[in-house]
């Protein structure tokens, strides 16, 4: 009950001052002094007018006398309240009244009398049991003849709102207070209107000290100054900001850091008065954050001290390996282990890259390199590479194609084969008997992009549960594995580089049933004319005479790098200079005008990246070429490398086909090429074909089997060794087989050997 603060008393006196007033006893009946039932005393209206007015009111509406017993009661009030009128008429207000005491009603009564009136909330009890909410207003008029005029508003709708506010706002301040994350309101200056528990436990600060602290008090001039520029966009766009990084000051001076939002509060008329949002500790994870970057710096570096540290020797051993094949003079024995160096070199060079490339996953350093190809043709190739393995096990080998799967696609193709040439090589490498089939399909994921998903399924040994967990991490492997061999990274690079063409790999295995590799990636589609072609790379003799001196610099600290470059290019007619750092580069280009400078990029005195940016300030710079000759295994790099202003790079260790073909582009230089027919012309005389064809045909078909075998998975070693088998009786068809794979000659010799 909500009434005036005035002193209760005793309610029959009141009623008794109530009768005073108006010239009545207390004790009288109820009458026609009193205004007997239908007729109201002092009012010119009729009865009839009366009740017309008072029925039309949605608002309840009764006269009692002095004694509360009910006089009148319009149409509203006896529907809410369930009786009659006549019903009414017999009982008295006390009977419906459920909520208010004695010591209540004695205090209305007294306010009644002394001031004509009083307003207040209790309840009425209706007379199917119900209790309804009231606001009532009474009234007394000393010509009324003692009567009480009472109007009563159903609150009962405001009561459950104001109910359910109430317990909204525990709940709101509960939840504010147990919170692990501060809470702040701040008015448009920042200060500060209210604040959580949690937020003074953030700051370090007593409730007295930060209730209308300024916020720029909690952090330095930097850190509120970008803060404020938050709050200000904010502001101007009605906005939430939205997450974002904020760094306070506690009492002892050191940092502390957490993730915040700021939202705008705005008034009645929906103009921003404020701002309010959530402040989450960070503080431990920041500094987990920058240990852990701390560590990938600390990991990409040693990458690219490692990257720089093998591939730079591994460049040296190839390159002469490669210059010293140019001498004609080798006896066969000198070539074959000439040969020997180059594969195991290249094996080598393999599984460094693949030690370098799961390490760049792990940085998050591996770049995703997308290029128009034809995907029907990297599923054939890859298919025919495969089957000659599968049917010297005579495994059954399916690749299907389901449903649209398009031709010209846009992804990063060299890690799309490396996934399928992994899954394959393991399912091959695994099953002994049954089969695997390949299964692709593309799944329209807007206008120009297909999903494409690819399943992998063989008939092996499978995987218990306990293996799959640990399959994709590197270098684990399950049981099957370690009796077969590996490094144990081929699946974990294959997730690796599926997860960066924004794809997923999982797997499904019974042991005993084999298993399904299944992975998926995202592609655009292509057209043909976009797809670069490959062309095939004859060995260069020299420069083609009638030219003009090109002059070529070399650039590197590395002695035997500059040895390699200068025999290389001098022996093919090229003017050559060298270089010890990227100084001495800079004054020889001003002094000898070179068209070309092969700059290493990790010099010391001054780096590579420096001198070319120096050599690119010079204005007679422009007719100068500048190709990066870097060990480097990020892509990354590269990207700096032509910022800095080189116009190509080459990746050590490098083909010498590679550093004539970008010579050659950038400078517009002319070679004579090894005639058709030379030793080490790609394409063989149709005789010799026919002669190899005869011969490979009379072998046993375990040993065909064998070398076909060897090729597939690129042990040249194995074929080389099995090649040595026909020297005794075909030594002219041997030696042939041993250049061709000494030429990587693959679809040739799967041709022979099919």
């Amino acid at each position: 009950m909500n009434q005036e603060n005035t002193k209760p008393g005793n309610v029959a006196s009141n009623d008794a001052k109530l009768s005073e007033k108006t010239g009545q006893q207390a004790d009288s009946p109820a009458g026609t002094d009193q205004g007997s039932p239908g007729e109201i005393p002092g009012l010119s209206l009729t009865n009839d007018q009366i009740r017309a007015i008072l029925d039309i009111s949605s608002d309840g509406f009764w006269i009692i006398n002095n004694q509360r017993k009910f006089v009148e009661a319009n149409r509203s009030f006896c529907k809410r309240v369930g009786y009659t009128i006549a019903e009414l008429r017999e009982m008295t207000l006390d009977e419906i009244d459920g909520e208010l005491t004695d010591e209540q009603r004695a205090v209305i009564m007294r306010q009644v009398v002394e001031a004509g009136g009083a307003r207040f909330e209790t309840r009425h009890r209706s007379k199917d049991g119900r209790m309804l909410d009231v606001e009532i207003s009474v009234t007394f008029h000393s010509t009324s003849g003692g009567l009480l005029y009472c109007f009563g508003r159903d609150i009962s709708e405001r009561r459950r709102a104001q109910a359910a506010l109430k317990e909204a706002e525990e709940k709101y301040r509960t939840i504010l207070e147990s919170m692990d994350s501060g809470y702040y309101e701040v008015d448009v200056q920042g200060n500060m209107i209210f604040h959580n528990p949690a937020l003074r436990n953030f700051l370090g600060l007593e409730e007295k000290e930060i209730q209308g602290l300024n916020f720029s008090q909690f952090m330095d001039k930097e850190e509120a100054g970008r803060v404020r520029l938050i709050f200000g966009e904010v502001y101007e766009s009605g906005n939430p900001s939205g997450d974002f990084y904020w760094r306070f000051l506690g009492k002892n001076g050191e940092s502390t850091y957490s993730a915040a939002s700021a939202y705008p509060i705005r008034d009645s008329l929906g103009a921003i008065v404020g701002f309010r949002g959530t402040v989450r500790d960070i503080t431990v994870m920041k500094e987990a954050k920058d240990a852990a970057d701390a560590a990938n710096r600390s990991k990409s570096v040693f990458l690219a001290n490692m990257s720089h540290e093998i591939r730079t020797p591994m460049n040296a051993i190839l390159g002469f390996a490669q210059l010293m094949q140019r001498d004609p003079s080798l006896t066969p024995q000198s070539r074959e282990h000439l040969d020997i160096i180059n594969r195991s070199g290249e094996h080598l060079l393999a599984t460094i890259n693949d030690i370098l490339e799961m390490s760049k996953i792990e940085a998050g350093r591996s770049i995703f390199v997308p290029t128009p190809f034809d995907l029907h043709s990297l599923l054939y190739d890859l298919e025919r590479m495969f089957r000659l393995r599968t049917d010297s096990k005579n495994l059954r080998f399916l690749v299907e194609k389901v449903g649209e799967v398009p031709r010209w696609v846009i992804t990063d193709e060299g890690k799309l084969r490396q996934i399928l040439i992994n899954l394959l090589g393991n399912a091959v490498k695994f099953t002994d008997e049954g089969g695997i089939s390949l299964r692709i399909g593309g799944k329209a994921a807007n206008d120009d992009t297909v999903d494409l998903q690819f399943e992998m399924e063989d008939t092996g040994p499978g995987m218990a549960e306990d293996e799959i967990g640990r399959l994709f991490q590197a270098f684990e492997q399950t049981s099957s594995g370690l009796k077969s061999g590996g490094t144990g990274l081929g699946l974990a690079l294959s997730r690796g580089f599926a997860e960066l063409m924004g794809g997923t790999m999982s797997v499904t295995s019974k042991v005993g049933k084999g298993s399904i590799f299944r992975f998926n990636i995202p592609v655009r589609e292509s057209r043909e004319e976009h797809a670069a072609t490959q062309e095939a790379k004859q060995r260069v003799l020299r420069l083609r005479p009638g030219q003009d001196e090109i002059r070529v610099l070399i650039a590197d600290d590395r002695e035997t790098n500059r040895q390699l470059l200068s025999q290389m290019l001098a022996s093919t007619g090229f003017a050559t200079r060298e270089a010890v750092n990227g100084a001495e580069a800079v004054q020889a280009v001003l002094e000898w005008k070179p068209r070309i400078v092969l700059m290493d990029m990790a010099m010391p005195v001054m780096d590579g990246y420096e001198a070319t940016r120096k050599i690119r300030e010079s204005p007679d710079s422009g007719d100068i070429a500048i190709v990066a000759v870097t060990a480097s295994a990020f892509e990354e790099d590269k990207q700096r490398i032509l910022a800095a202003g080189a116009n190509d790079y080459l990746s050590k260790p490098f083909k010498e086909a590679e550093l004539f073909e970008i010579i050659g582009r950038l400078a517009g230089a002319q070679y004579l090429y090894e005639e058709i027919g030379g030793r080490d012309n790609t394409s063989s005389p149709p005789e010799d074909t026919a002669l190899l064809e005869k011969v490979v045909a009379s072998l046993p078909a375990d040993l065909v089997n064998r070398m076909l075998s060897a090729v597939e998975s690129a042990d040249l070693d194995l074929l080389n060794e099995l090649t040595l088998q026909l020297v005794a009786d075909h030594p002219v068809p041997a030696q042939k087989i041993q250049e061709m794979a000494a030429r990587y000659e693959y679809e040739r010799l799967i041709k022979l050997f099919s």
